[in-house]
C-alpha cells in the first residue's frame, strides 16, 4: 500500500468518541468555568450559531475547541423542528455530528465528544485545537502572502483531506 493509500484509508472508527447526556456547569476553586471535565481558558471565536472556546479536557489532559451552539439560534434560521430530535436543520446537524464522530486522519479535525443535554439551550461539540488560527492571516505574512511553497503545501493537505472524506 502506497502512503497515498494509506492516508485515504485513515481510519474510520469511532476511537474516543463520546456521547454525554448531561451538562454540570459550574465554576471551580479558581474561578474558572467548567463544562463537565472541560476549563475553560479562553474564546477562540464566534460564528452564526454560537461561540468557540480554548478549553482544556482535565481527563485527558487535552486542548480542545469547544463549539457552543446555541439551539435557539438554530431555530430561528431552520424552523422548530430544530427543537429536539425533530425535521428541519436539525437533522442536518444530527447527520454531520454522525459523520464526524467517525472519521480519525490527520488532516481532519477530529470530534472527541458531544454533549447534549435535552434541557439546555446549548449544544457542546468538543474538537481538536488546531494552534494558529486560520492558515491565511495577511498580518502572519507582512500583507506579502504567503508564498508559492507553502500555500502548496497547505493545498496538498487540504486535498488529502477532501479525498479522504469522499472516498468515506
Amino acid at each position: 500500500m502506497t502512503s497515498v493509500d494509506a492516508l485515504r484509508d485513515g481510519s474510520f472508527s469511532l476511537g474516543d468518541f463520546r456521547d454525554t447526556k448531561t451538562l454540570h456547569l459550574r465554576a471551580d476553586a479558581s474561578g474558572n468555568v467548567r463544562l463537565n471535565q472541560y476549563v475553560v481558558i479562553k474564546d477562540l471565536g464566534q460564528g452564526a450559531f454560537g461561540k468557540v472556546k480554548l478549553c482544556l479536557n482535565t481527563q485527558t489532559n487535552r486542548l480542545c475547541a469547544l463549539k457552543c451552539i446555541n439551539r435557539r439560534s438554530l431555530r430561528r434560521k431552520f424552523g422548530a423542528g430544530l427543537a429536539r430530535g425533530g425535521a428541519g436543520g436539525d437533522a442536518g446537524l444530527q447527520r454531520e455530528i454522525a459523520i464526524m464522530k467517525k472519521l480519525v486522519h490527520p488532516n481532519v479535525v477530529r470530534l472527541y465528544e458531544v454533549i447534549d443535554d435535552a434541557v439546555g439551550q446549548y449544544m457542546f461539540l468538543a474538537l481538536e485545537y488546531v494552534p494558529g488560527g486560520p492558515v491565511y492571516d495577511p498580518a502572519r505574512y507582512g500583507g506579502e502572502g504567503m508564498g508559492e511553497e507553502l500555500a502548496r503545501h497547505y493545498l496538498r493537505e487540504i486535498c488529502r483531506g477532501l479525498d479522504f472524506l469522499h472516498v468515506n
